[in-house]
């Protein structure tokens, strides 16, 4: 499917009274997804495994400068 058929496919599925708005953010919404393939396509993605890694990293990291605050209890109030 081309990308023009991919577009025209996505708007003749909104409703008929959407606004330009919406149809533009379809629009951009389909766009980003192509980008993002052809990205892939060239080798410029991120493996599964490193994203994982560095989650972990930064989340270890977070942890460990918000385990000087003091935690709130189930009972204080908000």
């Amino acid at each position: 499917m081309s990308d023009k058929e991919l577009v025209m496919d996505a708007i003749e599925r909104l409703p008929t009274d959407a606004s330009l708005a919406q149809i533009r953010e379809r629009v951009e919404f389909f766009a980003a997804l192509k980008e993002a393939e052809r990205s892939l396509d060239r080798g410029e993605g991120v493996p599964h495994k490193e994203v994982e890694k560095q989650f972990h990293s930064r989340l270890k990291r977070w942890r460990s400068k918000s385990s000087g605050r003091p935690k709130r209890s189930a009972t204080s109030s908000r």
